[in-house]
């Protein structure tokens, strides 16, 4: 559900309770002469009933009910009427609400090209001659997306939308202001009573540091207006008038070619019309990307040299130990057997380090996979569906690989205990750093 912005809205309390699979949201929203209630739900595909108890009370004057009840009915265009159809076509004819579906399929598989009428949208009496309805082409998703018009004015909120102009802020009067604020009084461990203080903090000191203005009005963009795409979908709706006579599994094929190749043009023109200039890319030696190619070698230069880092004189001696350890696996037989320790020094060769007959652990050869896996890797950037040249990679793991993670996992347990005195939050590849004291500086430090 998506509302124009500035309108003036305020959402409903939640029903339901813990026996009733049924998702609810609804929001009220101000217009000249009245005030209309929209009521969004979603019940699963299960075999559970309507909870009609509580659908009874959604059902009130000038309001909108509309969602996936994956409820089937004849009424509004379904191949069939299940018996959650029939219940909600019961509902409905007794509250006196009208169904604006005119049987346009809401649903239309992406696999299977069979279509169904799953999205329901029913609406009181009051606004039913100010209404309409119509489904839109979808962009990938089963479910159509579908636009649903009232012919009325509404309230806006009338503010002013100021945005910060961070181009322009004095960040030395924001620190002086903030630092003055906040040593004025003494910082205590009760977070609830020192979080609106902070807050007070940093909002002051950006009032009089950082100047704000209008923000410069764009057109609103539709990506599914886009002329790229019109001739595809055009195209595909022919197909499924072929697949819908002749259903073979080469038409079904190409459905499924052509709604990738509509997907990817809606992301691409998506991107080109970000309002955000993602090409200015600024190479090492301060060049200015001009075009998608350049800013893509720029970034591939710049993850190759990050990847390229120094180590102290003890990280050299472990890499040494480390790399003679796994050229001794090519000579020796699977029987022998190694312990493996995680080292925080994040390079190809760093992150075993090696005891030999002490504890079971990876034989040779799995070491030495291990190795061969990890190295001599070259990887390259795409950026906006243009390729950069390959360059060698120093650290990391490759993407969509099963193993990736578990080597990952390895490689940063233990990280826990280099970042004491704060505390750390782990999951996944999310790491959380904090720390609470009552003098900034030793937090700082």
């Amino acid at each position: 559900m998506f509302l124009i912005r500035d309108i003036h809205f305020q959402r409903l309390p939640d029903i339901g309770n813990d026996t009733s699979d049924l998702e609810y949201l609804g929001i009220t929203v101000l217009s000249k002469d009245r005030t209309i209630i929209i009521k969004n739900l979603y019940h699963p595909p299960n075999s559970q009933h309507l909870d009609t108890n509580m659908m009874e009370g959604l059902f009130d004057d000038n309001t909108m009910i509309l969602g996936d009840f994956n409820a089937k009915n004849f009424t509004w265009g379904s191949t069939i009427t299940n018996a959650r159809g029939l219940e909600l076509s019961n509902l409905v004819n007794d509250r006196a609400f009208l169904c604006l579906n005119d049987g346009t399929p809401t649903f239309r598989s992406n696999s299977y090209g069979f279509t169904d009428v799953l999205d329901l949208t029913f609406i009181s009496p009051g606004l039913f001659p100010y209404s309409s309805w119509r489904v839109l082409d979808n962009f990938g998703c089963d479910h159509l997306p579908i636009l649903v018009e009232i012919d009325l004015k509404v309230n806006c909120t009338g503010a002013k939308n100021l945005h910060w102009n961070f181009k322009k802020a004095d960040w030395s009067l924001f620190e002086n202001i903030s630092n003055n604020l906040i040593s004025q009084e003494p910082i205590s461990d009760n977070l609830e009573k020192e979080w609106p203080h902070f807050k007070h903090t940093i909002f002051t000191a950006a009032k009089s540091s950082i100047p704000r203005g209008k923000s410069i009005q764009t057109r609103t963009f539709f990506a599914h207006n886009s002329d790229l795409n019109k001739p595809l979908i055009s195209q595909r709706t022919e197909l499924l008038k072929v697949i819908a006579q002749n259903g073979s599994l080469d038409k079904k094929i190409e459905l499924n070619k052509l709604n990738a190749e509509i997907k990817k043009i809606y992301v691409q023109v998506k991107r080109s019309n970000c309002n955000e200039e993602t090409n200015a890319i600024i190479s090492d030696n301060g060049h200015v990307s001009v075009d998608a190619r350049e800013a893509a070698e720029a970034l591939v230069q710049h993850y190759a040299n990050e990847s390229r880092l120094a180590f102290s004189s003890s990280d050299k001696h472990l890499a040494r130990v480390t790399r003679n350890q796994i050229k001794s696996c090519r000579d020796r037989l699977a029987d022998t057997h190694y312990s493996m320790l995680i080292s925080p020094y994040p390079n190809y060769l760093l992150p075993f380090k090696i005891w030999t007959n002490k504890s079971h652990g990876p034989d040779s050869k799995a070491l030495l996979w291990i190795s061969n896996f990890r190295n001599h890797r070259n990887f390259c950037v795409n950026f906006h569906a243009t390729f950069s040249d390959s360059y060698k990679t120093y650290q990391g793991i490759p993407q969509s690989c099963v193993l990736s993670p578990t080597l990952f996992s390895l490689f940063i347990s233990g990280v826990e205990k280099y970042v004491k005195p704060s505390q750390i939050g782990l999951f996944a590849d999310d790491v959380v750093l904090w720390c609470s004291d009552a003098n900034i500086s030793k937090m700082e430090s």
